[in-house]
């Protein structure tokens, strides 16, 4: 993800999933759509 440009945001802790009752740790992405398309038209 961070080659896509997106940014490291932070980390959910013990986020539940479903209804499994089973606990995780979620990293979290971002990116800004003026970022994105930023990168993108410098593909082109």
């Amino acid at each position: 993800m961070l080659k896509s440009g997106m940014k490291y945001e932070g980390t959910l802790r013990q986020v539940e999933i479903r209804d499994n009752k089973e606990f995780y740790d979620l990293a979290v992405y971002a990116i800004l759509k003026n970022d994105w398309l930023t990168k993108n038209n410098q593909l082109s």
